[in-house]
């Protein structure tokens, strides 16, 4: 599937702020942003209307869709992935997915300072838990999807000679813990963008699987998650 040559529609909407964007191969052609407070489904077509318009495009025109897979909110993701999976519907157009935490990592890119430093994306999971994705700074990820929890004791062992730079919804729910971590660089208000979910799937290019839609559901964050059950831990793997 060459996705060079199509348009590429992406939503991300697994956290409070949600986001649109428009891709024609790795080129960004727009996006915009708006509080997933205000945002349903009417509001999520808007948003995507007024991309399509401010680029020329027509829905005709869009040739996939990229979804943020979560974890992350209930409500967010449910309308993301409605409204995503009737669009391609529609359109009979593949979707493609991405987890949240390779959304915040992909904000590595505009820390050329902190390249040398390992990376570390964090979701709240609740009851002093924190989902995370580890990134080395020599690449490759070190930790594909684990729980660990909010204690010294918990992130000890990803530490490593180097600075940990912490990122997401994590770093900004439990900041004086971070802020009180010798080792750790936390970078608050960060949260994963459709601009930055699109770049990442034009860059995996043929390379990029679509999802069943029949099938297809995102990985819903919900309430006092106390470990991270089996079945989930392979389905998470596998939206790496």
């Amino acid at each position: 599937m060459n996705l060079s040559q199509r348009l590429l529609l992406s939503i991300e909407s697994s956290t409070s702020v949600g986001s649109v964007a428009l891709h024609k191969g790795a080129n960004l052609l727009a996006s915009t942003t708006q509080s997933m407070g205000n945002i349903h489904d009417r509001t999520l077509g808007k948003m995507v209307e007024y991309l399509l318009q401010l680029t020329g495009h027509k829905a005709m025109h869009v040739g996939a869709v990229a979804i943020g897979a979560g974890p992350g909110s209930y409500t967010g993701l449910r309308i993301g992935t409605s409204f995503a999976k009737g669009f391609c519907t529609a359109l009979n157009i593949p979707l493609f997915s991405k987890n949240t935490l390779s959304i915040l990592l992909a904000h590595r890119q505009f820390y050329p300072h902190l390249q040398e430093a390992d990376w570390c994306a964090l979701m709240d999971a609740r009851a002093g838990r924190l989902y995370m994705r580890l990134e080395r700074s020599k690449g490759g990820v070190e930790v594909a999807a684990q729980i660990v929890t909010l204690a010294s004791e918990g992130m000890g062992p990803f530490f490593s000679e180097k600075p940990l730079v912490c990122i997401g919804s994590g770093v900004d729910q439990y900041e004086d813990f971070f802020l009180n971590q010798s080792k750790i660089i936390p970078l608050k208000g960060h949260v994963p963008r459709a601009a930055l979910l699109g770049g990442l799937i034009a860059h995996l290019g043929d390379c990029a699987l679509p999802e069943d839609l029949a099938h297809y559901a995102p990985l819903y964050l919900g309430p006092g998650v106390r470990a991270l059950p089996q079945a989930f831990r392979k389905k998470f793997e596998k939206k790496q």
